[in-house]
């Protein structure tokens, strides 16, 4: 009590002065933001929170939905924008798909609106095997482009186009003159004309490859599952990890770094799956008979036979194809394909012996 008495009279009498307490931060000069609190800022501000989740989703849906249209309802108007083809196939070639349609339909007891396929020719060199996009299951129909070489119906065929459209030759990204008249030029001129065995095949192959709706939206869902993952994990590791505490930083660093990895997933499972599709594919169309069996087997050695002597042409040729004339960089190996149409051959060499007569 007397504390009190003696506090409350010295502070009448002015010996204590009673001032307004004032906040330390407010007693500090602060100087201007930084860049990176602003951005931390507007990162964890609500119209921060919106962009990271129109930016997620958009990554997660807008690649599928542009693939799922450009193969799907703009394919005709997509596909011979994207490759040099030409829908005139000829008589021959003409006559050749359609038998091997109609033969497709009869085996898979199918009905054409349920397998729509367009057949065109690609003109280009750049790709010396078929082009396909969308699938035959879906009614907007499969796209394929065969090889500009399997428009040659004799060794002159070949000469005369050749020698008028490749002068120089466009193949796998590098640029390179053949001279036609050469040795190894009649070789590659030789390896480019096929028997109507080794189109049937290939014609039919390409079906298979292009069936089934997997070959229309394979790519897509797995973009956007993939996608899905990676999302959920950018945003855990940035928001709630005490490392990274919902900075800008984190997410500038979390938000590529998940989709990279993203993208490495997609491209692994749809390289996985196309050559599952091509192995399918090849079985499928060697069993027709032992004609397309044989087809095959032509249709892939001389594949390997050009890439061979392409590869003396081509500078830096070695580095991307091997010396027995397989692609280095080709999803399916060419001497994978040509060695499994080794061994259906052999079991068809089997099936002749009993279906020609008593094998004792």
């Amino acid at each position: 009590m007397f504390i009190t008495n003696c506090l409350l009279s010295s502070a009448k009498s002015g010996a204590i002065k009673v001032t307004k307490s004032v906040p330390l931060g407010s007693q500090l000069n602060k100087g201007p933001k930084t860049f990176k609190e602003k951005a931390d800022e507007f990162i964890q501000s609500n119209v921060g929170k919106k962009l990271k989740l129109y930016l997620l989703t958009g990554t997660m849906i807008s690649y599928p939905i542009g693939a799922l249209i450009a193969n799907g309802p703009l394919i005709n108007q997509t596909f011979p924008l994207r490759y040099n083809v030409d829908y005139n196939i000829g008589d021959k070639l003409k006559t050749l798909v359609k038998e091997e349609y109609e033969r497709f339909l009869g085996k898979e007891n199918r009905i054409q609106k349920d397998a729509n396929i367009t057949y065109s020719v690609n003109k280009s060199s750049d790709m010396m095997d078929s082009i396909g996009k969308s699938s035959m299951s879906v009614r907007f129909g499969a796209h394929i482009a065969l090889p500009f070489y399997t428009s040659f119906n004799n060794l002159e065929e070949a000469s005369k186009y050749c020698k008028r459209n490749f002068k120089t030759m466009n193949y796998l990204g590098k640029t390179f003159s053949i001279d036609w008249d050469s040795e190894s030029g009649h070789k590659l001129l030789e390896a480019m004309v096929l028997t109507d065995n080794a189109k049937r095949f290939v014609i039919t192959r390409d079906m298979y490859a292009n069936d089934g709706y997997e070959a229309y939206g394979n790519r897509s869902l797995s973009w956007a599952t993939w996608t899905a993952f990676s999302s959920i994990f950018t945003f855990w590791v940035h928001q709630r990890s005490k490392l990274c505490n919902g900075s800008a930083l984190s997410f500038a660093i979390c938000y590529p770094l998940f989709l990279t990895c993203a993208w490495f997933s997609n491209t692994q499972w749809h390289d996985l799956y196309r050559y599952m599709q091509d192995i399918h594919a090849d079985h499928e169309s060697s069993h027709i008979s032992f004609d397309h069996c044989a087809g095959g087997k032509e249709y892939y050695y001389k594949m390997l036979q050009r890439n061979r002597i392409i590869r003396e042409f081509m500078p830096s040729g070695k580095e991307l194809i091997s010396a027995a004339g397989n692609i280095r960089s080709e999803r399916t190996s060419f001497i994978t394909r040509y060695d499994l149409l080794k061994d259906v051959s052999k079991e068809d060499d089997e099936l002749k012996e009993v279906v020609s007569g008593d094998t004792w």
